[in-house]
């Protein structure tokens, strides 16, 4: 026995672990002045011995505020998930912080919240309300990076190691992923463009019945919809040496904001807070990216409102080092499509159509930057503009 015992403290000095690295954290969400509101978080937690960073971002499905009911239950939803996820994440792992058993956990933290839903909230068998979410588990001793995505919310991951950025969550919406499109399809679903007044096609592929963009939520999509489902896509990767910035987000975030420019102002912000509000600050004055509206006006499409980002600098300077400075760029950038915005009184489309069809929104269809933003956000951007230009 003692000669066990001093191989294995021989070991562990010729092969000594390494040591954590520091992860600083920050969070930042806008949404409307009345109605559902994103969230995100970041939770540091022990599984196992291991220091773990979970970090979540959820949002409502664009297309369930059709009445207050809907609103409602959606929020309820979404408050569940912001005070449990994470103290379940930590009971299911079962001390065990692996890459294999933090998916294992994930799956069933998804599959008890969709449980809580269905019981807590009967009437979610005929009123659309649902959240779609991204949690991403950070060993900091093993170096692993475990997500777990159901819907159109995103996670990415970049490094001054890897030239492209990694994207670690899965893409959900019909409009993406054709793999998601057959799915809703073999469940008797359909998939199909929404139509404005003349019939032309606009926007992108949707869920109907309710012209959903994506059927990966918790919660429900109404009554008569089959193809809701709530396990998420679950993936392990290893974290990369050196600096590393990991960016969660709703779907609004790299609608609004190019994935370099987003990853530019991650790089260059002194810490992970100030990255997050900056970004957020960002993406709300741009406008472009719109989302399904309301089953009261099917087929026509809004700005999105509700944003919401989580982000993670690994193994970066404290924050108060100096940084280098933010460029331009980072402030600016362009939607992944630009939907037509469609007249009132439109209609679904009775067959799905190509998913290229997509005409940039008149000017006048986005609501100005006020309605989203606070006076004092504003100012704040613009000083950052002119210091970025050298005004």
């Amino acid at each position: 026995m003692a000669a066990t015992t001093d191989l294995i403290l021989a070991v562990e000095r010729a092969f000594p672990a390494p040591s954590p690295r520091q992860v600083d954290t920050g969070r930042a969400q806008v949404g409307p002045k009345s109605g559902c509101r994103g969230w995100a978080k970041s939770v540091p937690v022990h599984i196992g011995g291991d220091p773990v960073t979970l970090s979540m971002v959820a949002v409502p499905s664009v297309a369930v505020a059709a009445s207050k009911t809907a609103e409602q239950l959606t929020h309820s939803i979404l408050f569940w998930c912001s005070q449990h996820l994470a103290s379940l994440m930590v009971e299911y792992a079962a001390g065990d912080a692996t890459g294999a058993s933090l998916r294992r956990a994930g799956r069933l933290v998804f599959q008890h919240a969709q449980a809580e839903a269905q019981v807590n909230h009967p009437r979610l068998a005929s009123v659309p309300a649902a959240c779609t979410l991204v949690l991403c588990a950070l060993n900091q001793r093993r170096a692993e990076v475990t997500t777990c995505n159901s819907g159109s919310c995103v996670a990415l991951m970049a490094s001054a190691a890897s030239a492209e950025p990694i994207l670690l969550s899965k893409c959900h919406r019909v409009q993406d992923s054709a793999t998601e499109r057959a799915r809703v399809e073999a469940s008797g679903c359909r998939v199909a463009h929404a139509a404005d007044e003349s019939g032309l096609p606009c926007g992108p592929l949707l869920v109907w019945p309710g012209g959903h963009e994506t059927a990966r939520c918790i919660g429900s999509l109404g009554k008569g919809s089959r193809a809701q489902l709530p396990l998420p896509s679950c993936a392990t990767v290893p974290l990369p040496p050196g600096e590393v910035e990991l960016l969660l987000g709703s779907a609004s975030v790299l609608d609004e904001i190019h994935v370099s420019s987003a990853l530019a102002l991650l790089r260059r912000a002194p810490s992970a807070q100030m990255a997050a509000q900056l970004l957020v600050e960002a993406v709300a004055v741009q406008r472009h990216s719109y989302g399904p509206a309301t089953d009261n006006d099917a087929g026509a499409l809004r700005p999105r409102t509700v944003i919401a980002c989580a982000v993670l600098k690994v193994g970066c300077p404290p924050p108060g080092q100096p940084a280098s400075a933010l460029k331009p760029s980072a402030l600016h950038g362009r939607s992944r499509w630009s939907p037509l915005r469609p007249r009132a009184g439109s209609t679904e489309l009775g067959s799905p159509m190509s998913s290229g069809v997509s005409t940039p929104p008149p000017a006048s269809a986005s609501p100005p930057p006020s309605r989203i933003v606070s006076a004092d956000l504003q100012a704040r951007l613009a000083a950052c503009v002119r210091v970025f230009r050298g005004g």
